[in-house]
């Protein structure tokens, strides 16, 4: 199911996702298709719900490889972010195909913030192939600052 039939919820339903990191988990997708509400306090709820998710099932997987090249970039971000987490618990084609999202991600792109995420999560990876290890070398040149030193952490906190 793509990201874009994923109903937002309430925004008293994302508080209490807030205090429930499993509950939040599996609400996923509905938590991210909010990211794209016009309302500023229901995103803002949405993102503090996301960021207590430290799991994530492994059946959204799919949908979060393809939004990670959402247009929104606070989408893209938050896949990369949470992609990263479940690259430590998954098989070793789910992990080649997430370091090959997020590589894709930082290389093409157009939002920086979505290209920092991806530099950030590539980082949290137990291990780099030398196509994503060279794409952070690439993003170590970048003119922005901040996109430069993830990159260049990255490459650092990785074998």
């Amino acid at each position: 199911m793509p990201l874009t039939d994923h109903s937002p919820l309430a925004i008293e339903q994302i508080r209490s996702l807030v205090n429930d990191p499993q509950e939040a988990g599996l609400r996923t997708l509905d938590l991210l298709a909010c990211l794209n509400d016009s309302e500023m306090e229901l995103r803002g709820w949405a993102c503090d719900a996301l960021e207590v998710i430290q799991q994530i099932p492994e059946e959204i997987v799919p949908e979060l490889l393809l939004a990670c090249s959402h247009k929104n970039a606070g989408i893209s971000e938050y896949s990369c972010t949470l992609l990263a987490r479940r690259a430590n618990s998954c098989d070793a084609a789910q992990q080649a195909a997430i370091q090959q999202t997020l590589r894709t991600t930082l290389q093409t792109h157009s939002e920086t913030a979505a290209r920092q995420a991806a530099a950030a999560a590539l980082g949290k990876l137990p291990t780099l192939d030398q196509e994503s290890r060279s794409a952070l070398q690439q993003a170590t040149t970048s003119t922005d600052p901040r996109l430069s030193r993830l990159a260049r952490t990255a490459l650092d906190t990785t074998t």
